[in-house]
């Protein structure tokens, strides 16, 4: 996304930067490479880092930009890293525009990769390195030990223009306080890529930069880019009181409901936060079973009643999750229904239904795998992004789809923009109250909708949300 600060990056720079080299850094979306790269020297570059690659959009990103270097300049090494190509580092080196991988954490891992360009170690001696011998193999190298103490390594914030981020006074992802989450969701990359560890920086790590970064950039409102921020409730709440106490407020926390409690609930409305998401998934008790989301429909509901109760201001936003592998149509019909009936219990409710891509090394590929969908390229991962996910998603789901099913998919998923805003009042004018009131409108339409799969003259729900302005313009259905 182009609104979060892309910490991967600041993290890997900051490490090669205090190890001598000199690093640029390049936030790239598809429609800006071309720019991008009549920008960048690529005289006396030792090698390309791409990281933050994710299948879908990411990866389509990443490969064209990769093969466009390579046109250029096809010398310069090219070396990815994230959670694709460390599930995957075969596929990805299979392509003539990889040439090497960084698997798992990468910090120290980075400095080395250097170091082996700069021809002062083997390749065969970096751990975490995949990589093509001079005979164009695919060698694998064992991966390297977990970072044991964060709060020694930085994002290096000076390698972009921070406020490229800010939006009136908020900021997206402005820093990641720990790493990894402890428990074992069967789409989670979490459960490969960190070994289900769960690693935090020091609550004075976090509150340090927090108040650095507020001092040199005037930002009030934040949100953190952490796996799972309450894996130490009182750790967290800590930093929230610490940044609160600082005129920091957050915007969005993710929460696990596992142990949510009435006491944390109203602390968090104390420090006013604005928002809070929590993954739902399903409410199919078992559904949630092979998801071993370890939750179930009852906790979801007390989870959303606690919120109205006790923090009625903090808006709560959650997900159903559709074409699961596992899931039967009927299945997926009654989770859709039953997450609208989720709006009962809460005024300050928000509800996305969406597709969980199957991620390499996931539970969630192995029962894929199993009903036949198998993407073996770097093409086959980069075709699964929203664009044409609901064309192919009959490839690893129980479901035989026909046209007008995938139709109607694709279209419960859009229509969540239009049941995801916020139904409170934003004013007293008669314009605000007439927007108000269409926008009631458009969102009792939706759940009409979508409770009865119902969707003929679509186009024209979708024109007045434009109208009105709770889409922007160039909004695609």
């Amino acid at each position: 996304m182009d609104m979060r600060v892309p910490l991967g990056m600041l993290y890997l720079g900051d490490s090669l930067k205090r190890n001598g080299y000199k690093v640029e850094a390049y936030h790239v979306m598809e429609q800006e490479i071309d720019r991008e790269l009549h920008r960048i020297d690529l005289r006396d570059v030792l090698f390309i880092g791409v990281c933050s690659v994710m299948t879908g959009y990411s990866l389509r990103c990443a490969m064209s930009f990769s093969k466009k270097i390579k046109t250029m300049q096809s010398e310069i090494p090219i070396v990815w890293g994230g959670v694709q190509p460390s599930a995957i580092p075969e596929a990805c080196l299979k392509e003539d525009f990889v040439d090497a991988v960084g698997v798992g954490e990468g910090e120290d891992l980075i400095v080395d990769i250097a170091k082996a360009y700069n021809g002062l170690m083997c390749f065969s001696e970096v751990k975490g390195l995949a990589f093509k011998d001079e005979a164009g193999h695919i060698v694998i190298n064992p991966r390297r030990d977990f970072i044991k103490n964060l709060d020694d390594y930085h994002a290096d914030y000076s390698l972009i223009n921070l406020n490229r981020y800010i939006f009136g006074g908020a900021i997206y992802g402005l820093i990641m306080s720990s790493r990894g989450c402890p428990y074992n969701c069967a789409f989670c990359y979490n459960n490969a890529f960190n070994n289900r560890k769960w690693r935090k920086h020091s609550r004075e790590y976090v509150v340090n930069e927090l108040k650095r970064l507020r001092k040199q950039y005037e930002i009030s409102f934040i949100t953190f880019s952490d796996d799972n921020f309450f894996a130490d409730q009182n750790r967290a709440v800590g930093i929230l009181e610490d940044a609160y106490k600082i005129g920091l407020r957050t915007g969005s926390l993710d929460i696990k409901i596992n142990n949510l409690s009435e006491d944390l609930v109203k602390t968090l409305s104390r420090l006013e936060v604005a928002s809070v998401f929590f993954g739902t998934e399903s409410l199919n008790s078992r559904l949630l079973k092979l998801i071993n989301k370890q939750q179930t429909k009852e906790m979801v509901i007390a989870a959303i009643s606690k919120f109205a109760k006790y923090a009625p201001s903090i808006s709560v936003q959650t997900e159903i999750l559709m074409a699961l592998p596992f899931q039967r149509m009927s299945e997926l019909r009654e989770d859709i229904r039953d997450g609208l009936a989720l709006y009962e219990f809460s005024h300050n409710l928000s509800m996305y239904y969406g597709v969980l891509f199957p991620l390499p090394n996931t539970k969630m590929m192995k029962y894929a795998n199993v009903n036949g969908f198998c993407p073996h390229s770097l093409e086959d991962y980069a075709q699964v992004d929203l664009n044409n996910v609901w064309s192919i998603c009959d490839q690893w789901t129980l479901m035989d789809l026909t046209h007008k099913e995938k139709q109607k998919l694709y279209l419960t998923e859009k229509y969540s923009a239009l049941i995801w805003f916020d139904r409170r009042p934003q004013g007293k004018t008669w314009f605000l109250f007439i927007r108000h009131t269409m926008l009631l409108i458009l969102f009792r339409l939706a759940k009409f909708r979508l409770k009865r799969w119902f969707f003929l003259f679509y186009q024209f729900d979708f024109a007045i949300a434009k109208w009105v302005g709770l889409i922007p313009k160039d909004f695609q259905v």
